[in-house]
């Protein structure tokens, strides 16, 4: 099962929750952990490398989404998701929001593809070719053929050939767009998420049961909607609502947790909207594994690093940035995108 074993949980079961021992991983922070490696869909040329999975049933091609008349199929799915998961269990209420992230990664993947196009940066399909012989080539020197490695891996030949079509195109063009100049650029732009900034912060909390349905959700997301109106209208002070409304142990402090840097062990929407905002700005709730939160910083410290010194926060910081640029630019030309009952689908 997974569990909550990683050092970025570690702070906030001190400061938002109280808690004490480890608690089963929640949906939002499967997304949120393993997002990143979905987007960056990297590492697809591990298929030529050993995997331990015993011989799987012929894949299942069947349709579960349509991208204009673009397909994904179930078995393209089925693998990122086991990829991105490393083979563990994932807990019951956990699975169809992971699904759903896995799916729309997918998706953006197609209209990111469709801007490479656009700008001649995608992969030719000579490319690909070459591609699909090395991992031949590396497969026969185990002994192995092609087919029975898609067929252990539950793959399909032309699963295989997108995968292969997505991992040369965006490499290549991260490679174009990640010069020292770029990294420099953004790192200006950005400056307090790399250089070492500390931000008081101070949040209210609004938890939310594990096992909670999208409705009950969505209520509880209204009601911290509600305060944060109150706050920025002057009608209650920020500690005056988090001594009033917040469920984390911080209430008595006015929801004041000390200062904390953006890529610091935290959850990284609650440190993303931290430094974010703009001085005495008050976010609109944000989610994280534990429920619903309001946050506003108080206090900063500037850092001294060199854009040098954060390049190994830069590269995929700017990597992450490129791909939702990229499939926001395409969604603006409207396309059509279908999925079906058999795979869940994150509302837009």
């Amino acid at each position: 099962m997974i569990r909550f074993s990683q050092r970025h949980v570690c702070r906030l079961y001190l400061r938002a929750t109280g808690r004490r021992t480890p608690v089963r991983i929640t949906f939002m922070a499967l997304f949120r952990i393993f997002l990143p490696a979905i987007l960056a869909g990297l590492g697809w040329l591990v298929l030529a490398t050993s995997f331990a999975a015993a011989a799987q049933p012929a894949a299942d091609s069947s349709v579960i989404a349509r991208v204009d008349d673009e397909t994904i199929s179930r078995t393209e799915a089925e693998y990122e998701l086991k990829r991105v998961t490393r083979g563990k269990e994932v807990l019951p209420e956990t699975l169809p929001t992971l699904q759903a992230a896995v799916l729309q990664a997918l998706i953006d993947r197609r209209l990111v593809l469709r801007q490479l196009t656009a700008i001649k940066r995608v992969a030719s399909e000579a490319d690909v070719e070459q591609a699909v012989l090395r991992l031949q080539a590396a497969l026969k020197t185990r002994g192995e053929t092609l087919t029975h490695h898609l067929l252990e891996q539950k793959l399909s030949a032309e699963d295989l050939r997108q995968q292969f079509r997505w991992q040369l195109s965006w490499e290549k063009y991260l490679a174009e767009r990640s010069t020292a100049e770029n990294l420099q650029k953004f790192f200006e732009k950005h400056r307090p998420h790399f250089d070492g900034t500390e931000r008081r912060a101070a949040h209210i909390l609004w938890k939310v049961p594990a096992d909670a349905d999208a409705a009950t959700r969505e209520k509880i997301r209204e009601q911290a909607a509600a305060v944060q109106a109150e706050i920025v209208a002057g009608k209650i002070t920020f500690a005056a609502a988090a001594e009033k409304h917040s469920q984390g142990p911080s209430a008595k402090s006015g929801g004041d947790i000390g200062f904390i840097r953006r890529h610091e062990p935290m959850p990284e929407s609650f440190a993303k909207a931290v430094f974010d905002l703009p001085a005495s700005g008050i976010s609109e709730p944000i989610a994280t594994t534990f429920g619903w939160h309001v946050v506003q910083w108080t206090e900063e410290k500037p850092g001294q690093r060199t854009w040098q010194e954060a390049e190994h926060e830069l590269r995929p910081a700017v990597a992450s940035y490129l791909f939702e640029y990229h499939a926001a630019q395409e969604r603006q030309r409207s396309p059509k995108i279908e999925g079906t009952a058999d795979w869940p689908l994150l509302p837009r």
